[in-house]
């Protein structure tokens, strides 16, 4: 069976302000010492983002359940280390960002999760961890406005994007090095399910051919849209969630679905917690299929339960790529855990060069 996920456009990321009703009550911030017996702490991104999950997830578990859910914006590995270091744990349940998981398995943050009690089955191939559930599914491909494609039509794949002869016009790329190494890899042909370990030097080769017909270093993943909006570029690396929210603001936007990079997001539970048995009841409802769908309605980020995904609507589906196809790839978190500091300098040089 075809299996489709919708991209996230949260930048890393993961803040997405949702203009719709059924968010608009805040959620509670609430101290520790306010805390019931019956009751966990989220440590989480805030804005936008923690509404959605107390829309989708904490209101409901905390209606099925009679178990309170205490949201705490900023979510941060430097605090969760010192609160296992200190044995003061204050956060239950912690929502990872990029190369967290890796990192606090090195440092024993997280504890692991129950399978007899979390059911991890019927989930994307690679989105579980002994310590974490993959809560959704993040990816990013490139855009282009439909109302300025050249006569030739888009480009249909990184190789295509790459081939400014082929495809006259100008070009966007984000500034970070994560993502843009591997488009730069799959343009040069190398198999999208076999980039790791990333041939480095190779990348940064391919990166030389396109840097000339880059007219446009972004800094945030909604400057992508804001430069396809105001006709400054003509394709740029994108994500599907951003072209999501434009689209219902009535941009005539289009992604290429066909070679998109996949991220998972993850959340956690934080190592030494005394309320482990109701995190892991936490956690375990985060994966019920008609949560994510929810959820996935309310945001556009991806379910990882395949139940859950045969409930999207046909929007969502729309910018759906195929995990099975041949030009998708699986990022590889604990590849770029121990690389990504030194990548990120050696990518900025080259920027500059």
């Amino acid at each position: 069976m075809k299996q489709t996920i919708q991209n996230s456009g949260f930048s890393r990321r993961h803040v997405l302000r949702i203009g719709t009703a059924a968010l608009a009550a805040p959620f509670i911030l609430r101290p520790q010492s306010a805390r019931s017996a019956q009751s966990i702490v989220v440590a989480s991104y805030g804005g936008g983002w923690a509404e959605a999950m107390t829309e989708a997830f904490h209101k409901p578990f905390t209606k099925e359940t009679g178990i309170e859910v205490v949201v705490a914006a900023g979510t941060d590995l430097a605090k969760a280390r010192a609160q296992v270091q200190t044995k003061n744990v204050e956060w239950d349940v912690v929502e990872l960002s990029n190369g967290w998981l890796a990192t606090g398995m090195r440092d024993g943050l997280w504890e692991k999760v129950d399978t007899g009690v979390v059911d991890m089955s019927g989930t994307t191939p690679g989105s579980q961890n002994e310590f974490a559930i993959g809560l959704c599914l993040v990816s990013g491909s490139f855009a282009w406005r439909t109302d300025k494609v050249g006569p030739g039509g888009p480009p249909k794949d990184w190789a295509g994007f790459w081939d400014a002869k082929a495809y006259p016009g100008r070009r966007g790329l984000m500034t970070r090095v994560t993502s843009t190494l591997e488009y730069a890899l799959m343009a040069d042909g190398v198999d999208a399910k076999k980039l790791y370990p990333l041939d480095v030097d190779r990348a940064f080769k391919s990166l030389d051919k396109i840097k000339p017909t880059v007219t446009n270093w972004v800094n945030a993943m909604p400057q992508t849209i804001s430069l396809l909006q105001a006709n400054e570029v003509d394709y740029v690396s994108s994500a599907a969630g951003r072209v999501f929210l434009a689209r219902r603001q009535g941009i005539p936007l289009a992604y290429a679905t066909n070679c998109a990079l996949v991220d998972v997001t993850r959340v956690a539970i934080l190592k030494g917690t005394k309320k482990l048995d109701l995190a892991q009841k936490h956690l375990a409802f985060q994966l019920r299929p008609d949560r994510q769908a929810h959820f996935a309605e309310l945001t556009s980020y991806t379910p990882t339960k395949t139940e859950a995904i045969a409930k999207l609507s046909k929007e969502l589906l729309e910018l759906s790529p195929d995990l099975n196809g041949p030009k998708t790839a699986m990022s590889d978190e604990i590849w770029w855990s121990t690389r990504f500091d030194e990548l990120t300098r050696r990518y900025k040089e080259w920027q500059l060069s």
